[in-house]
């Protein structure tokens, strides 16, 4: 993961989504569900658009199969069910992964270089630099999101870096659609080490 920078809304935000679901939850503050009032998918595009695709949890471009993340859980914090500041765009499985999960470092106020990537196992660690109850937070982050344990995560982290490591795509490639593997090559200095060596 990599800080993300937080989006304005937009234009029509409010109408599309914040207004009807104020209305809604005035009627019901606390509803035991929100089925028929998922109007956060009215805003699936523009969220997409907003965050360029890429999915703020596994920082790997998505596609299809994105969706709209309540960062605070809607259940527990049906206030914020409808507030654009709330919503990180997320790959479907992540987001099934985060649950109603509270334990997930914010993207939104997290530090470039907390989550470091090791590029021989291509699995996601705490950067050992820092205090030890900030490792645990960002190892949490790790073992709930399955950052590690989803093959098809690590395998696409892997591909993507032999990629590069064989010259078929640009470091530009890499900072439009993989930026947390760009910020780490550029951190760890391996831009042009890692070149070739991957077979």
């Amino acid at each position: 993961m990599i800080r993300v920078a937080e989006r304005p809304k937009p234009a029509d935000f409010d109408t599309k989504v914040r207004n009807p679901g104020h209305a809604f939850l005035k009627r019901s503050p606390n509803p035991p569900n929100f089925k028929g009032m998922e109007l956060w998918k009215n805003c699936l595009g523009d969220l997409r658009t907003a965050y360029k695709g890429i999915c703020a949890y596994c920082c790997l471009w998505v596609p299809d199969r994105c969706s709209v993340d309540h960062f605070q859980p809607k259940t527990t914090s049906p206030h914020l069910a409808y507030e654009w500041n709330n919503y990180r765009l997320a790959h479907q499985n992540l987001n099934t992964y985060k649950g109603e999960s509270t334990g997930v470092l914010d993207p939104f106020h997290i530090e470039d270089g907390w989550f470091t990537l090791d590029f021989d196992s291509c699995f996601v660690k705490p950067n050992r630099a820092l205090p030890q109850n900030l490792q645990d937070e960002i190892a949490n982050t790790v073992r709930i999101l399955r950052l590690n344990t989803d093959d098809t995560l690590v395998q696409s982290r892997f591909d993507v870096v032999r990629l590069y490591s064989k010259g078929h795509c640009s470091m530009q490639f890499l900072e439009a659609q993989y930026p947390f593997l760009a910020v780490e090559l550029k951190r760890q200095r391996l831009e042009e080490v890692i070149k070739g060596t991957i077979p």
